[in-house]
């Protein structure tokens, strides 16, 4: 079986080894659960995603605080 190609950076949250991973029926919010007894909940779609560091920030940002929220996604300056 061959390999896909990344789509973004590593997921990190959990603090513990990750035991189960699927997709959620919306088909683009990706559940892992784990061995910390955490769920967490990860956005796919970069329609949704994009959003988020203009959120986060409440104004304009940089590429440095970009790559912090949404780290491996090509940087996207503005928030308009």
């Amino acid at each position: 079986m061959g390999r896909g190609r990344a789509l973004g950076g590593p997921l990190t949250g959990h603090t513990l080894p990750v035991g189960d991973v699927a997709f959620a029926p919306d088909g683009h919010t990706l559940v892992t659960a784990g061995r910390d007894d955490a769920v967490r909940l990860w956005e796919t779609d970069p329609a949704r995603l994009l959003p988020r560091p203009c959120a986060a920030t409440a104004g304009p940002h940089d590429r440095e605080l970009w790559q912090r929220h949404v780290p491996g996604t090509p940087y996207v300056p503005g928030c308009g």
